[in-house]
């Protein structure tokens, strides 16, 4: 009878170290880390791809608002121009001279605004670069419009036109610079998340906004006033 009861325990013994050998959920701690790994990949990349999409957008926007003061700027300043060319028909040669850099500069700005005429959804930010239609190149161009009006040799005019020039050409200022700052805002904003992404990252949301690629960075406002060329 001992003997029996012996060699049961030594057979549940047995059976017990082959069931622990055997025991395939031994396996498992290893299992959820590389799971939980896999899904922390996927979100990093749909966030940065996410991000870069509005960061995008935002770029988009702000070229968009910047276009608008623009816009608004010159009309007021071609309206003013007008007003103030009436009184410089006597002295013809400075006039020629004003209204020549005045033209010039016009001319850059107008053909750069013709590049705004889609939906702010649609516009190429690359290609707007490659066309200098960019904020920093319009600006420029504006600075220069409000220049030859100010610093340009004209005939003396009167008190009432000079009062109406100075503040016109202190609110255009005033509105391309505040412009400026929030373009150079989601410039900054772009330039750190499209830095930041992978390279597949840029060409799928490239594909995905149908634009033909996202530029490496984009330039800042710096209100330089140098003409356009």
């Amino acid at each position: 009878m001992k003997k029996n009861f012996a060699h049961a325990m030594m057979l549940l013994v047995v059976m017990s170290l082959a069931l622990t050998a055997c025991n395939p959920f031994n396996a498992l701690p290893s299992g959820p880390k590389v799971i939980e790994t896999g899904k922390e990949v996927v979100t990093g990349v749909l966030g940065s791809y996410n991000d870069l999409i509005a960061k995008y957008q935002g770029a988009q926007k702000s070229a968009s608002d910047f276009s608008l003061c623009v816009d608004t700027s010159l009309g007021k300043l071609d309206r003013l121009e007008k007003q103030v060319s009436t009184y410089l028909a006597a002295d013809v040669e400075k006039t020629k001279a004003y209204r020549q850099a005045y033209n010039n500069a016009k001319s850059d700005v107008e053909k750069a605004q013709q590049n705004y005429s889609g939906s702010t959804e649609s516009l190429d930010l690359a290609e707007l670069q490659k066309k200098n239609a960019l904020p920093d190149t319009m600006g420029g161009g504006l600075t220069v419009m409000v220049n030859s009006l100010t610093e340009a040799p004209l005939a003396p005019v009167s008190e009432k036109v000079q009062l109406s020039l100075m503040d016109t050409t202190n609110e255009s200022f005033n509105s391309i610079q505040a412009c400026g700052v929030d373009w150079n805002s989601s410039v900054e904003a772009y330039n750190v998340t499209r830095n930041q992404a992978s390279g597949d990252v840029v060409g799928r949301v490239a594909e995905a906004l149908k634009v033909t690629t996202l530029p490496q960075t984009l330039p800042y406002f710096k209100g330089s006033g140098r003409a356009i060329k």
